[in-house]
This record gives C-alpha cells, structure tokens and sequence, in this order.
C-alpha cells in the first residue's frame, strides 16, 4: 500500500428484520454496478410495526438513501470516511445518522 492513511474498506453493519429493543424492522438493499460490481447505491427500508397492528397491513418504506441523505458523491471508501467526519463534527448529520439507525 502506498498511502497507508488512504482508506481501502468499507464495513457497513445491515439492519434487522426484528423488533430487537424495541426498533421495527429494516433491511438493506445495495445496488451495484452491473459492470464493474461497484456499490453505487445503498438504501434501507423500514415496517412502522405500530402502523402495521393499526391498520392490519404491512407497508415497507423507504427510511434513507444513502447518496441523498448523507450528500454522499458514491460509496467509495474515502466517501464514508468523510461521511463518519461529518457524523463527528456536525450535528445535524449526526442526529439524522442517529435516528436512521434506530428506527
């Protein structure tokens, strides 16, 4: 490696599909480029359990896009490491980070 400060990975932890402590249930759908399998995009969905046992039907929602909701220019490494920066020191980026992981 020529640049050891350079960032060469990304773990990103997936939701659940469980009402674990009490947060509904979500998962992860990353798209990818069909030529280069190169993440381009990862979105995460949500089931509002309470609104699922009121109105007896189970409607997945769109919770957050990765690209529009953390003004993220792709997926790449370096772009998540800028995206953690900004949690640290912003704090509205952080309250929004905050709430999209408990959900």
């Amino acid at each position: 490696m020529t640049d050891p400060s350079k960032p060469v990975m990304v773990t990103e932890i997936c939701s659940s599909v469980t009402t674990f402590s009490g947060n509904n249930p979500s998962f992860k759908v990353i798209e990818f480029d069909k030529e280069t399998m190169v993440p381009v995009n990862m979105k995460t969905y949500y089931l509002d359990v309470a609104a699922a046992n009121e109105s007896g039907e189970a409607k997945w929602a769109l919770l957050h896009d990765y690209l529009d909701t953390y003004s993220m220019s792709d997926l790449s490494p370096s772009s998540f490491k800028d995206l953690s920066t900004r949690i640290l020191h912003d704090p509205a980026v952080r309250e929004t980070y905050d709430l999209n992981m408990n959900v």
